[in-house]
């Protein structure tokens, strides 16, 4: 938003500013959910303190999950080069 004949009156801007500011938190938190669907948010504080979210993955076997990947690639279903994407997104390299 901008200072302009528009939004003359700083409330009005200010009210402008923050609606924006929602808009996009609204936006962040609708592509957190189709970016990591398993994760999960907690909120931590102390004795009411401020708060801050943690973001934390489900446990994953890698060894089991690169298992899964390894038998579709045997069926077909992956390519050689899907397979190996997978891979290192797995173990994280």
């Amino acid at each position: 938003p901008r200072f302009d004949n528009h939004n003359p009156d700083v409330n009005d801007y200010l009210q402008s500013y923050q609606d924006c500011i929602n808009e996009l938190e609204k936006l962040i938190a609708a592509f957190k959910k189709v970016s990591f669907p398993d994760v999960v948010e907690q909120s931590i504080g102390l004795n009411g303190a401020s708060s801050q979210t943690v973001h934390t993955s489900p446990t994953i076997d890698t060894a089991e999950e690169i298992k899964k990947y390894k038998a579709l690639l045997e069926e077909g279903i992956l390519t050689q080069k899907e397979f190996d994407a997978k891979k290192k997104q797995l173990l994280g390299i």
